[in-house]
Formats: structure tokens, C-alpha cells, sequence
């Protein structure tokens, strides 16, 4: 979270100088908040040797916040860069039929509450074609890259009052699609609001989710912004 709030400073602090220095930039940095409405394809927490009656594992949505940066070729094309980090898919508790007997032991099944909540981060470059107008440019949005993955168990013993808190981390390949709307308000600052669908491989392919993001960006000219 540290490192999330420098990055921050450094684009507000863009965002701030940005109108100063550019009145049409090729640069642009960007930052905003999410909503992440899950879809996800999770059938199991783990193993059939640690998990029975995982059963309808319904998780939640969440909010999140998301950082941009990127160059502008022409008024229509463009490569950006999009980090998202969205804090918490929370699943529903549900009694599931736990293992907890150690690593060679006969089982020992206990019927135990579960929770959990999955964090996501993802790192896509993408490529934006947009309408090239003024005040308000409709955009199509695609990208590939990066998936990072947070999941977290806790398992309460009611017998014993033994409470298992762990995470998992995994990671693997992730693409998007999405459309969204610019709005100048200056000629170096827009508004913008993005929806897209995000879908993870590999590792990841359980992931899927509706992404919806509103944001402010500043674009300016990287030679002068440096002089």
C-alpha cells in the first residue's frame, strides 16, 4: 500500500502540472477507482483430500483503484499500460466438510465454517482506438498481459476453536476487452469511464469479471514536462 500511495502522489503531482506545460500532449498518466462485478468460474478451494461440499462458492463483488500511462501515435491511436488492483472478492461462508488431520495422518474431518475473499492484480498493456473529436471521444479499448492472485481461507475448528487463517498466491496470463467515453474538460485533461470484461488463462482461468472504472487524466509533452 505504501508503494500504491507514492505512485499516486507522482501522477496527482502530473495531473497538477500537466495544464502548465502542454496544451495538446502526446503523454498522458492517468488514475481512478473501480468497480469489479465478479464472474467468476471457481469450482473448489483446494483438494478433494482437504475440501468436501464445496458447493456453490458464491463470492462477491469489490471496489478497487487502477493507474494508467501511455503515448498517444495520432489522435485515434494509442498504447497504454493499465495496472489494476481490486482489494477484495469476499465469498459467502458456508459450512464445508474440512480435513484437518496433518500431512500423513488418517483424515480427521470436522464440519467447519469457511470464508475467503480473492485479491486481484492485474498489469495489461493495451491498445485504445478512439474517435477522433473533441470534447467527447467514444474509444474501444484491448489488452493482454498479467494476473496476480491473493486468495485467502479461514477455516474455524467449532470443536476445538481452532482458526486456520492462510493465503495463497498464483499468477498467469490475462486479456480484456472494453469500450468507454473521454470527455475533455480541458485540452490536456479528460474524464474518462471504461467497461470491459477481463478474462484470466492458465492458472487464472477461473478468473473472470465485469470491470467498470472512472478516472481523470492529464496528457502533456514529455520533453518540456522534463526541461
Amino acid at each position: 500500500m505504501k508503494r500504491l500511495s507514492i505512485a499516486v502522489i507522482l501522477v496527482v503531482a502530473i495531473l497538477m502540472a500537466a495544464p502548465a506545460y502542454a496544451q495538446s500532449g502526446k503523454w498522458f498518466a492517468g488514475i481512478g477507482g473501480n468497480f469489479a462485478a465478479q464472474d467468476f468460474k471457481v469450482t473448489d478451494l483446494g483438494p478433494d483430500e482437504t475440501f468436501q461440499n464445496q458447493y456453490h462458492l458464491d463470492f462477491g463483488d469489490t471496489w478497487g483503484v487502477s493507474a494508467k500511462g501511455g503515448y498517444r501515435f495520432t489522435d485515434w491511436l494509442a498504447l497504454e499500460l493499465d495496472v489494476d488492483y481490486l482489494d477484495s472478492f469476499k465469498m459467502k461462508d458456508q459450512i464445508m466438510s474440512v480435513n484437518l488431520a496433518p500431512a500423513g495422518s488418517p483424515a480427521d474431518w470436522h464440519d467447519c465454517p469457511v470464508s475467503g475473499k480473492v485479491r486481484l492484480v492485474t498489469v495489461m498493456p493495451t491498445v485504445k482506438l478512439s474517435l477522433p473529436t473533441k470534447i467527447v471521444r467514444p474509444f474501444i479499448t484491448v489488452g493482454a498481459g498479467g494476473m496476480l492472485q491473493g486468495l485467502n481461507t479461514e477455516i474455524i475448528d467449532p470443536s476445538t476453536g481452532v482458526d486456520i487463517d492462510e493465503t495463497d498466491y498464483d499468477g498467469g496470463t490475462c486479456a480484456k476487452a472494453g469500450v468507454g467515453i473521454d470527455f475533455f474538460v480541458t485540452d490536456t485533461v479528460s474524464i474518462g469511464v471504461e467497461g470491459n470484461y477481463v478474462v484470466g488463462f492458465q492458472n487464472m482461468d477461473e478468473m473472470r469479471y465485469y470491470n467498470v472504472t472512472l478516472g481523470l487524466t492529464s496528457y502533456f509533452d514529455l520533453e518540456t514536462l522534463l526541461k
